[in-house]
């Protein structure tokens, strides 16, 4: 508890630009150094939280799940960024939603309303500079394939690299 409030404490600290401190008021100061270090040893009990709730499943908790109508569930997590995927019903990864939100309350954290949706894969979402999606294989239309691409900002940025 004490280094989970000390982490919290360098989070919220803000930073110096210009001779003026900023302080923000929501989410992980972005460009520092450190903040993405802190934010991994922070959410590291989320981390362990959901291994020991869905990763730790042996292959008869997972074939009972699919019984039950519901589908694995996988966490992605770079940082403060994160992914829950399940092959499930959307009720399913609504409730996934809500469980999570809860477990990250008891972090003293919550979850962006505009950041956190839940798409269909098929539909595709960006995550991370990639927009990510399943769509016909060109090679076999018949067959669906997960696309991993750049998004069109992360591809200008990179451009705006080269230029400089």
């Amino acid at each position: 508890e004490r280094l989970l409030s000390l982490i919290w404490a360098f989070l919220k600290a803000g930073y110096m630009e210009d001779g003026c401190l900023h302080t923000p008021k929501v989410g992980t100061p972005q460009g520092g150094i450190a903040s993405p270090l802190l934010a991994n040893v922070y959410l590291h009990e989320m981390d362990l939280y959901w291994q020991e709730r869905y990763n730790s499943m042996s292959t008869r908790q997972r074939d009972r799940r699919r019984k039950e109508g519901k589908g694995n569930v996988q966490l992605l997590r770079y940082a403060d960024d994160f992914l829950e995927l399940t092959n499930g019903p959307k009720a399913e990864a609504e409730a996934l939603k809500e469980e999570f939100g809860e477990f990250l309350h008891h972090l003293e954290l919550t979850l962006s309303p505009e950041k956190t949706v839940i798409p269909h894969v098929n539909d595709g979402f960006d995550f991370l500079g990639y927009h990510i999606q399943r769509r016909p294989k060109l090679s076999e239309p018949e067959r669906k394939v997960l696309y991993v691409t750049p998004t069109e900002k992360s591809i200008e940025r990179y451009k705006e690299k080269i230029r400089d």
